[in-house]
């Protein structure tokens, strides 16, 4: 069995059997009380997003979520998401699943510093303010 771990990078990402129990904490302790959850159709399907949701709702957070990540996400999917964490006033993101997921998190927060929109954004660009936790 793997131990628990984690690191900063500066987000905590946190992996092992307990580590969704730690989410509050975490969102606590990143000043966080209005998280967009963004996964997909298929985690949904299964219970992985109920589980994150009634860890959320437990903790008493105000929450927004995405579940229509495709794989490659394009860049209409890359606004939707970034709109809806502005107008719901969210201050973190927890992403479930593998790359896309964890992809659209780290296009917002170029596109949440910038007011140009995705389709504008090259490769090379760099964010210009702290990223969202």
């Amino acid at each position: 069995m793997i131990k628990d771990f984690g690191f900063i990078i500066p987000q905590n990402c946190q992996f092992g059997m307990g580590a969704l129990k730690k989410l509050p904490d975490f969102l606590k302790a990143a000043g966080s009380d209005n998280v967009m959850l963004i996964s997909d159709r298929g985690l949904e399907a299964i219970g992985v997003v109920d589980k994150v949701r009634e860890i959320i709702k437990g903790a008493n957070l105000k929450y927004s979520e995405y579940l229509d990540v495709l794989p490659n996400p394009t860049t209409t999917i890359v606004d939707e998401c970034a709109a809806q964490y502005k107008a719901a006033g969210c201050t973190a993101i927890i992403a479930l699943g593998g790359g896309s997921p964890w992809t659209l998190p780290r296009l917002w927060a170029l596109l949440l510093s910038s007011a140009a929109p995705s389709v504008t954004m090259k490769a090379s660009a760099r964010c210009p303010a702290p990223s969202t936790p």
